[in-house]
């Protein structure tokens, strides 16, 4: 039996290569989770000529930012700040968008992690879908592109890193499939 075993090792579809789609799996999921930081949208070089006038301690009482901070957000500033500027249901609804989106792709993670495929690609595609359903909203209210804000870095990522996730998460589920029938194959 530890004959077995120790061949299984490595042998293909053993555990040194159930380990790879796991590895990549992890560290694609962490990146998801670091999207939701990077910039979302930033300024125009116009914009940031005007934002430039105003003094670097004036805080906009609106959304409780600092005028410059307006320059660059992530996924995570953008509930923060629409949450604040919308009242009621819409301010809940952008709130709870982005912490869905978060809770997402830290379950991707998660599942990534505990190499479990099936949970990655459940909350992959979930956080595939809420970013889309952020940035339809961005666009359906003329909020981008504009002349004031353009897309940025994680507004390409957030639409590229999902679906590595998504195939590297089937990649897991095939080798840990393959490696679960050599077992079954082995012990028979």
């Amino acid at each position: 039996m530890d004959n077995t075993v120790e061949t299984l090792e490595n042998r293909p579809g053993g555990k040194k290569t159930a380990e790879l789609p796991r590895l990549f799996g992890t560290i694609c999921a962490l990146f998801l989770v670091v999207c939701l930081f990077l910039p979302l949208f930033v300024v125009t070089e116009e914009y940031a000529e005007y934002l430039d006038s105003y003094p670097a301690d004036y805080v906009d009482e609106s959304i409780g930012l600092n005028i410059h901070e307006l320059a660059s957000v992530s996924a995570v500033d953008y509930g923060r700040i629409y949450g604040r500027i919308f009242a009621g249901v819409e301010g809940a609804l952008y709130i709870a968008l982005t912490v869905t989106l978060a809770v997402a792709a830290l379950l991707t993670l998660l599942f990534a992690a505990l190499n479990k495929p099936i949970g990655a690609i459940v909350f992959d595609v979930i956080s595939f879908a809420v970013y889309h359903v952020m940035v339809y909203d961005l666009i359906d209210r003329g909020v981008l592109p504009d002349s004031r804000w353009k897309w940025s870095v994680s507004y390409y990522l957030l639409n590229i890193v999902p679906v590595m996730m998504l195939a590297i998460a089937i990649w897991m589920l095939a080798v840990k499939r393959r490696r679960k029938k050599h077992i079954t194959s082995s012990n028979n």
